[in-house]
Formats: C-alpha cells, sequence, structure tokens
C-alpha cells in the first residue's frame, strides 16, 4: 500500500499520466487518420490487385500454338 501512495504522490505519477494522455491522443490521431484515408487506401489496394490479376502468371500466358 506504501508504494501505491508513493507512487500516486510522487512526481513519477505525474510522468505516468501525462505519458497515458499523451499515448491516448496519438491513438486517436491514428484511428481518425485511417479513418478518412481508408478509402483512398482501399482504393489503391483494389488498382494493385486488379493489375495483378491481369498480369501473366501461371495458366495466364497465351498459347504459343
Amino acid at each position: 500500500m506504501e508504494l501505491l501512495k508513493r507512487f500516486w504522490y510522487g512526481e513519477e505519477a505525474v510522468s505516468a499520466v501525462e505519458y497515458a494522455i499523451l499515448l491516448a491522443f496519438l491513438s486517436l490521431v491514428v484511428v481518425g487518420a485511417m479513418a478518412t484515408f481508408f478509402g483512398s487506401i482501399n482504393g489503391i489496394f483494389q488498382d494493385w490487385s486488379d493489375w495483378f490479376k491481369g498480369a501473366p502468371g501461371p495458366g495466364n500466358f497465351p498459347s504459343e500454338s
């Protein structure tokens, strides 16, 4: 219990709270950015997927006869 009191009233607790707030803020920024750019990112991957589907590969080469 003494350890908890020292942590709560000590200066280390302030730093821990500041780091927790900073981490929460950064998490919100990342989630917001992902939500904002999801359509663009999804479109890029869809374009790549379509390109790879049309690329020559096993069984996708034109016949040589």
